[in-house]
């Protein structure tokens, strides 16, 4: 469904010309969530109940049921519960769920979790002929592309100033949507070949403590950037596996670092910038912090995990161009 070109989003956009890349993570508007409800039923379709008896006949409504029971099961478990919340169906259950939770991650779960199914809608839509994906979507009632659901989904986030988009099967915080768009995604889409899972579900991990960490939990914060310097070490170790060269098991990234140097993988005047996120883990919370409390800046870990991002990004494309040349 295309978004509407009204006056009063054009006046914010207005108002808010000039003003810096800045998000706010603690709250999501009722507006928005019933935005996302929407979205629910145009991309996967409505939630009739089961019919044991054949009442309907053969001229059966539209219903995705199947996969909306699916969508309830996951998440009521996950939350110890046997009902998110009441309703006739499961698609009312998550709705009355995500209008009625205070707690902004189950609301960011929920999402989560339905927009995954959206994404393997698109990838089971990516594997068929076009005729069978449109008998299927009328089956289901499907009246939203799943592509353009997930656009819409971080269009929607973009535009109530909220800090965080869906992509590849997960929500990310974004504190600067020109960084995630230039350096976080490209990051994701080299991990995403197999040879670098280690790294990629480590890369994943990263990013999932730094949207649960609470601010002034400098622990939390601490494991942020830990986890940030674990893809970056694995991706190394990957390369050098592949590449055959050899590394202790238990190396860390300084040694890893001086490898790929050696082998000429990379220009050994990058060194220092290369081992910056090894030294502020080192500086931040390799040790214990004695009698004074360590303060964890958020905008360090960003920077951490933005670091993370480019060296992978630069390690895994200098490792494909040395892998294509004849």
């Amino acid at each position: 469904m295309p978004i509407l070109d009204l006056y009063s989003r054009r006046r914010r956009q207005v108002d808010k010309a000039g003003q810096p890349d800045v998000y706010r993570y603690d709250d999501i508007r009722q507006e928005l969530r019933v935005q996302i409800i929407q979205i629910w039923r145009d991309a996967i379709g409505p939630c009739l109940p089961p019919d044991p008896y054949g009442m309907r006949g053969y001229d059966e409504p539209p219903n995705s049921e199947d996969w909306w029971r699916e969508i309830h099961a996951a998440l009521a478990r996950e939350k110890g519960m046997f009902v998110l919340a009441k309703g006739d169906n499961a698609l009312e259950r998550c709705t009355k769920y995500l209008l009625d939770t205070s707690s902004i991650d189950d609301v960011l779960d929920v999402i989560e979790v339905t927009f995954r199914t959206i994404y393997a809608i698109s990838q089971m839509k990516a594997q068929m002929q076009q005729y069978e994906w449109e008998a299927e979507a009328r089956r289901r009632g499907i009246k939203q592309e799943p592509e353009d659901a997930i656009l819409e989904l971080n269009f929607r986030f973009r535009e109530a100033g909220l800090g965080y988009q869906f992509d590849q099967e997960h929500i990310f915080r974004v504190d600067s949507e020109y960084i995630h768009a230039r350096v976080v995604k490209p990051a994701l889409t080299l991990l995403s070949d197999p040879n670098f899972q280690g790294p990629h579900q480590e890369f994943l991990h990263a990013h999932e403590l730094y949207r649960a960490a609470k601010p002034g939990d400098h622990k939390a914060l601490e494991d942020v950037i830990a986890s940030a310097l674990k893809a970056l070490e694995s991706t190394l170790k990957v390369i050098c596996d592949l590449k055959k060269w050899p590394h202790s098991a238990n190396a860390t990234a300084a040694p890893l670092i001086k490898i790929v140097i050696e082998k000429g993988l990379i220009p050994s005047f990058l060194q220092s910038s290369m081992e910056g996120l090894a030294t502020l883990r080192n500086k931040i919370g390799a040790h214990g912090q004695g009698g004074q409390v360590r303060s964890v800046p958020s905008q360090l870990v960003a920077y951490a995990l933005h670091l993370a991002a480019s060296n992978i990004v630069m390690l895994i494309e200098a490792f494909k161009e040395t892998e294509s040349r004849p």
